[in-house]
C-alpha cells in the first residue's frame, strides 16, 4: 500500500506520532495512550498557539480587550463598546 491509498488525515496523524516518537525516543503506550497523551497534548499545544494569535488579532482589532489579573494571568473579554452593541442588537 502506498501513500495514495491512505486518507490525508491518517498521513498527518502518522506524522504527528512519528514527531512525538522522535522527540521522546523511549516512549511506549497503548493506542488509547497514544491518542490521549501523545496526539492530544501536541494538538493542545498547537491550538493554544493558534488561539493566542486569534486573540491578539481581536485585541488589535479592538473587538476584545485583555487585562492582567491576580497571579499574572491575562484574561480576555469583549470591549465595552462591543457589549453595548450586543445589548442594542438583542433589543431589536
Amino acid at each position: 500500500m502506498d501513500n495514495c491509498d491512505i486518507d490525508e488525515e491518517i498521513i498527518i496523524l502518522a506524522a504527528e506520532i512519528l514527531h512525538y516518537l522522535q522527540s521522546h525516543p523511549n516512549a511506549t503506550d497503548t493506542v488509547e495512550g497514544v491518542a490521549k497523551w501523545w496526539i492530544w497534548q501536541q494538538r493542545i499545544s498547537t491550538i493554544v498557539e493558534q488561539v493566542q494569535l486569534a486573540l491578539d488579532y481581536l485585541v488589535r482589532s479592538e473587538c476584545v480587550v485583555c487585562r492582567r489579573v491576580a497571579g499574572g494571568h491575562t484574561v480576555y473579554s469583549l470591549t465595552d463598546d462591543d457589549r453595548s452593541k450586543k445589548a442594542a442588537w438583542r433589543k431589536q
